[in-house]
């Protein structure tokens, strides 16, 4: 028996040291690269900022390309109608896709990518890091609304609008952890709001993905300054807005920012 299980460990050290890794998108791609597994992935999404083999997107994959690089395994963010899985299927060749639709998504589809590629050890010090985060936040006792932009709208030099995510998005589910509401309080996805929309919402935090324009950020300050109550952050760099363990990021950005203006 004991001969039994040293073969077996000795059989799955072998496999996951020999593994191929391709990864159709960055959600997937920089969960991998955070769990150490870089060292893996012989192909990404041309999305993905790593340097391997291109092979497309989720949406418009290079299936010559996939085959040529002899993957273990071929890893995706789950989708709807997964046309991509299915053709891989037939091809012989071994896939799985992970949600990074939701924050509960994001952790979930690091517990079980750490689980299967046997890093349980970097997953959970990731997930403990999530969790003093969140405790972080909340002690910040934070009240009230709060709308978080994408998008900036400009005319003629102007600010004038922005799109901004609804309550069951992925960046409004990361915001509400910390206590604060989302002003969009039924719709789905992304809408426009122009400035006096954003004015009489009475809003106390306007959060931006950040674009690393402070002169826009004055512009919108400016134009904000009806309502005086309003407060700006700007977050989403060393892509903290993408859904993956680089969330970690995104909420480091947002515990600095509205830890400053609390005081």
């Amino acid at each position: 028996m004991k001969l039994v299980i040293y073969f077996f460990i000795i059989f799955f050290s072998l496999s996951v040291q020999s593994q191929r890794l391709i990864t159709t998108s960055p959600s997937v791609c920089y969960t991998l690269i955070d769990l150490g597994l870089s060292n893996k992935i012989v192909g990404s999404s041309n999305y993905c900022q790593i340097k391997t083999e291109k092979i497309g997107s989720l949406l418009t994959p290079n299936i010559e390309k996939i085959i040529s690089l002899r993957p273990s395994f071929v890893l995706s963010q789950e989708i709807k109608n997964d046309q991509l899985s299915k053709k891989l299927e037939k091809l012989g060749i071994k896939s799985k896709s992970y949600p990074f639709n939701t924050y509960n998504d994001v952790k979930e589809s690091l517990e079980s990518l750490s689980t299967d590629f046997n890093k349980e050890e970097k997953g959970n010090e990731l997930i403990q890091e999530f969790l003093k985060l969140e405790k972080k936040l909340l002690k910040l006792n934070l009240k009230g609304k709060f709308a978080f932009a994408i998008a900036i709208k400009e005319r003629s030099g102007k600010v004038v609008g922005f799109t901004i995510a609804g309550k069951d998005t992925y960046f409004s589910d990361v915001i509400a952890s910390t206590g604060l509401v989302n002003v969009i309080t039924a719709s789905r996805g992304y809408l426009e709001w122009d400035i006096e929309k954003f004015i009489k919402a009475k809003i106390k935090y306007l959060i931006i993905l950040s674009k690393d324009n402070e002169q826009l950020d004055e512009r919108i300050k400016k134009q904000l300054n009806r309502y005086k109550g309003v407060q700006i952050l700007k977050v989403g760099s060393l892509g903290a807005h993408v859904p993956s363990s680089r969330t970690i990021l995104f909420l480091e950005e947002l515990y600095k920012g509205l830890n400053d203006r609390s005081k």
